[in-house]
């Protein structure tokens, strides 16, 4: 057999796996966040039911941050949300967040808390999600979306 009936094959099949892989996607209503906690203990939040969870005002945010935000992303941006709200004043010292891809940060708290951190519940194509954001960094390094895990320690 030729090379083109190989290339084609291997062509077709590949089609049908991403195929099947889109279809297997969760829809919005499966989306969820694994919250972890040191002892083992692990809740889930649907996250389309953040929708109905009180986000930061205006006035907590910091502004800054937000006026560039907005402008940029205006059309997914739906809520904003500080650590603690999804966490419920859970304690930890460390906090590592897990992205769809994989990708994950890891932060230390001191007693102050001095690190600002905020997830914000987007949607794009039709798709919510979470991205989590430091307003204090400059040029967005630890920034991720799609939050999907979040380990306390």
């Amino acid at each position: 057999m030729n090379k083109k009936y190989y290339f084609w094959l291997v062509f077709v099949a590949l089609l049908s796996v991403l195929i099947i892989l889109l279809i297997m996607r969760p829809s919005v209503s499966d989306e969820i966040l694994i919250i972890t906690k040191q002892n083992g203990e692990s809740r889930e939040i649907l996250i389309a039911d953040l929708l109905n969870k009180d986000a930061l005002s205006h006035d907590e945010i910091d502004l800054n941050w937000h006026e560039n935000y907005i402008a940029n992303r205006a059309n997914s941006l739906l809520k904003v949300f500080s650590i603690e709200q999804i966490l419920e004043n859970s304690v930890f010292s460390k906090i590592r967040f897990y992205s769809f891809d994989g990708a994950s940060v890891l932060v230390e708290q001191t007693h102050n808390r001095d690190t600002i951190i905020y997830l914000i519940l987007e949607e794009e194509n039709n798709k919510l999600s979470l991205r989590l954001i430091f307003p204090q960094d400059s040029f967005s390094q630890r920034w991720l979306k799609n939050i999907v895990r979040i380990e306390l320690e």
